[in-house]
């Protein structure tokens, strides 16, 4: 009697990264990739409330800010005029940062923001956010908020 075995192939382990962001507080939350100025950049939140912006090539944070509560969303909009940052937070608080003078320039309270992100519309003047309680999608015009 001849006995074949079957030995399964494990799979092959999986790709080590090529290289780790790591000096963050908190659990990672939201991340983005964009393009401004010739350089490769993430934006990343933190469930501790830390947003900050990684250089890719430097493989370094080259911004960050402290909000106050956990971040849901990220996302980044360049315009002639500047270069801004928005950021959801887990109570519906919009804020968009003015990435040069390093502070706020709005911000505004959404209701019921949920735990979906938030999508920058292509013309970067309004947010669309879905709405936990009612099954909603909100419209915000980042100028006013309203």
């Amino acid at each position: 009697c001849i006995y074949y075995f079957c030995v399964m192939a494990s799979p092959p382990p999986p790709p080590d990264p090529f290289f780790t962001l790591r000096p963050h507080t908190g659990t990672i939350t939201c991340v983005q990739y964009v393009y401004i100025d010739d350089k490769s950049l993430i934006l990343s939140g933190t469930s501790s409330g830390e947003l900050a912006i990684w250089d890719l090539a430097l493989k370094r944070q080259c911004w960050t800010q402290k909000c106050q509560n956990d971040l849901l969303s990220v996302a980044c909009t360049i315009s002639i005029e500047k270069k801004s940052v928005l950021s959801l937070q887990k109570g519906g608080e919009v804020k968009i940062w003015d990435i040069e003078k390093n502070e706020v320039d709005i911000c505004f309270t959404t209701p019921n923001p949920g735990f979906c992100g938030f999508s920058l519309l292509p013309d970067n003047t309004a947010i669309a956010l879905a709405d936990k309680d009612f099954g909603k999608i909100n419209i915000f015009n980042c100028s006013s908020g309203k």
